[in-house]
């Protein structure tokens, strides 16, 4: 070993240009992650807003429906109220023939 070990080690090695190249090599990976970062993040807020954009068309569509149900519904009162109506007339008729019966029965009776 010719060399004297408390050499300062700046005049045994030369390592500031090593560590100038390593530091400008972590700035470049760090400029490169920010980019890659930023890229991903950008298409998953695109995407977002694409589903968001989605739901609001499925929100109008279930409005339309339900303002499509409501007017059925309304309809459908509408028609239990026709066929109790209905309802009530068969069984006014049904009692009107009863009626007749009896009278037609009395009516055409064989003498006694």
């Amino acid at each position: 070993m010719n060399e004297e070990p408390t050499k300062d080690l700046g005049q045994k090695y030369d390592t500031k240009p090593a560590l100038e190249t390593i530091l400008e090599r972590m700035v470049q990976m760090e400029v490169r992650l920010s980019k890659e970062f930023n890229n991903r993040f950008d298409n998953l807020e695109n995407r977002f807003n694409g589903l968001e954009g989605r739901f609001d068309g499925l929100e109008g569509r279930f409005d339309g429906l339900e303002t499509r149900f409501d007017g059925m519904e309304i309809r459908m009162d509408r028609l239990e109220g026709e066929v109790h109506e209905v309802k009530s007339l068969f069984f006014s008729m049904r009692a009107d023939v009863k009626e007749i019966r009896t009278v037609v029965k009395e009516h055409f009776k064989e003498p006694a």
